[in-house]
């Protein structure tokens, strides 16, 4: 997701005469902090962030210094920004209903850590546990996992045999996608005979995959065009109010893995 924003977000920026600068924290709160430090002290017109982090102090240190930014992804608590993600509630809430209506009752949803509160594994827990309810299905402690990428095979091994396995599972994102088709190859656990598997977030290679993946995508185009427009307008009139949060509805790509 991402990459392909920041490549819409670059092309529409520079069309507007403004240079771009990439900085990739990889995932690490003190990483961005100090490439926040660095863009800072170049004196840039504008930011817009994939927050990694839940210390609304690194932000607050834009808005001490009036630079205007835009969060895409993720919201961070006590900052006020223009924010771009998906509806990541309706993204869970799409996965579970076409599940359950096509007679699964048994279904499992894997995500990555929350022990910092990373607003779309948040909200999409949030989102399945609604959806579950909705359609009566029970939730119990093999439910829903919260787990490190490289945890994710080892934990479903230990967790589920062939009496136990649920009839479908729901991956958090594209990471985690990737570590439950891991398993069910190394298990020799077929899709969708065996378990239905449904992915949010869109993935290259969800079309070829064999059989081909489902997914709940998000709008990438939409999204990065949004991102730039705001930070546009914010460098324009830095005064204009009120900040807004734009959520995005996510789309569903029905294939041959459910």
């Amino acid at each position: 997701m991402s990459t392909e924003i920041i490549r819409i977000v670059e092309e529409r920026l520079q069309q507007n005469g403004i240079k771009v600068f990439i900085c990739n924290s990889a995932d690490d709160p003190e990483k961005e902090k100090e490439y926040i430090d660095l863009l800072i002290s170049t004196r840039v017109d504008g930011m817009i962030i994939f927050p990694v982090g839940n210390d609304f102090k690194v932000y607050n240190y834009l808005v001490d210094h009036s630079i205007p930014m835009v969060f895409v992804d993720r919201l961070v608590d006590g900052i006020a920004s223009d924010s771009v993600l998906l509806d990541n509630h309706a993204a869970s809430f799409l996965a579970v209903s076409m599940l359950a209506e096509k007679g699964h009752n048994d279904i499992t949803f894997i995500t990555l850590p929350i022990d910092i509160p990373i607003t779309p594994r948040v909200e999409r827990i949030e989102g399945f546990q609604k959806a579950m309810a909705a359609y009566h299905l029970e939730i119990n402690n093999q439910s829903i996992y919260s787990l490190p990428s490289d945890q994710i095979k080892d934990t479903l091994s230990q967790r589920f045999t062939e009496n136990t396995l649920p009839t479908a599972i729901v991956a958090g994102n594209d990471l985690v996608l990737r570590e439950v088709l891991s398993y069910l190859k190394q298990q020799n656990i077929s899709i969708p005979e065996d378990v239905a598997v449904v992915s949010i977030d869109n993935v290259d290679y969800s079309e070829f995959y064999q059989p081909s993946i489902t997914t709940i995508g998000q709008p990438i185009p939409q999204m990065g065009i949004k991102a730039a427009e705001l930070l546009l307008e914010r460098i324009e009139n830095q005064a204009q109010t009120p900040f807004i949060t734009y959520r995005f509805a996510p789309e569903l790509n029905e294939r041959n893995s459910c």
